[in-house]
């Protein structure tokens, strides 16, 4: 029988060596059915999450912890990924989403330095942009927001997407 450090994983699948982590998403996230590029906002979230629970696993710490926040407003999806891990230094912010940069170690089988490059292009891509922070206490913030329409009856609804810092501000408030 696993213990709450150890998982059982499915046949056919490799098992995670992560411990257990507790993994919340702010009530207040949501984002309407049918989003124009949901894929993308998906790869986008996940790449994060999966990030930052890389970035608590090896901390030691008694309660690992990664919280997640995920809104859609006015045509802009704000979205905020916490963890108490290690954080990043400073001087290594602008550093982390360039392709080929990583904190973690590469090999032929595992390339790294993928996944943030990924983020911000993304982000760019829709007319926004991505940061990381220091988090209180410790470990790291990162906010990334961008354009994407509803889509209703296979039509694509026109919305002029402004990306402001407030809605973005409002979404660290909530944590």
């Amino acid at each position: 029988m696993p213990t709450a450090t150890q998982s059982r994983a499915p046949p056919g699948r490799r098992q995670s060596r992560r411990p257990a982590q507790l993994v919340a998403l702010g009530l207040a996230s949501w984002v309407p059915d049918g989003l124009e590029g949901a894929g993308e906002i998906g790869a986008v979230f996940g790449n994060l999450v999966d990030n930052a629970l890389d970035a608590v696993a090896g901390t030691g710490r008694p309660e690992p912890r990664v919280e997640a926040v995920l809104r859609y407003d006015r045509g802009a999806v704000d979205l905020s990924v916490y963890d108490n891990g290690p954080g990043v230094a400073p001087h290594l912010r602008g550093w982390v989403f360039e392709r080929g940069s990583s904190t973690k170690p590469a090999s032929p089988a595992r390339p790294r330095g993928i996944g943030l490059a990924l983020v911000r292009a993304v982000a760019e891509a829709r007319n926004g942009s991505v940061e990381v922070r220091g988090r209180k206490g410790g470990g790291a913030v990162f906010t990334v927001r961008m354009c994407a329409a509803e889509q209703h009856q296979g039509a694509r609804r026109h919305v002029t997407c402004q990306a402001d810092a407030d809605t973005s501000r409002r979404l660290r408030e909530d944590l």
